[in-house]
């Protein structure tokens, strides 16, 4: 689950017992990993994917700022997986170019159905 920042939210729960002396040889710890979700080695989310709003090549996305302005996916992911104003190119590059300013936060500027690639992907995401 994402908070309000974009960071995910991470739940721990510990547990402080006391053990016997006579015990302690016995006692063993099991930790439950699959209940808490691991980060990237970066500690980012994943790399998005088209696939993680539910969107295919050939889906036409818009500009969040002016739905006007249209892209086409191409591919699932990658640095060429949208094709904007005849070129191949990321999400990222595709909002710089738009903004006059560089970004690389691609999913927050593009939309399909008036909903952020990022609100998708977080929606999808929550569903499972």
């Amino acid at each position: 689950m994402l908070n309000g920042d974009g960071n995910e939210k991470v739940e721990v729960l510990t547990i402080t017992i006391s053990i016997p002396s006579a015990l302690k040889g016995s006692v063993r710890v099991v930790e439950d990993s699959q209940s808490v979700p691991k980060p990237t080695p970066s500690g980012r989310a994943n790399r998005f994917r088209f696939s993680m709003a539910n969107l295919s090549p050939g889906d036409h996305i818009a500009f969040v700022k002016d739905s006007s302005i249209m892209a086409e996916i191409v591919s699932d992911a990658g640095p060429k997986s949208i094709r904007y104003k005849g070129k191949l190119m990321s999400m990222s590059a595709a909002a710089s170019d738009i903004l006059g300013y560089h970004t690389n936060r691609g999913p927050e500027y593009w939309t399909y159905g008036g909903i952020t690639m990022k609100e998708l992907r977080k929606r999808k995401e929550e569903s499972h």
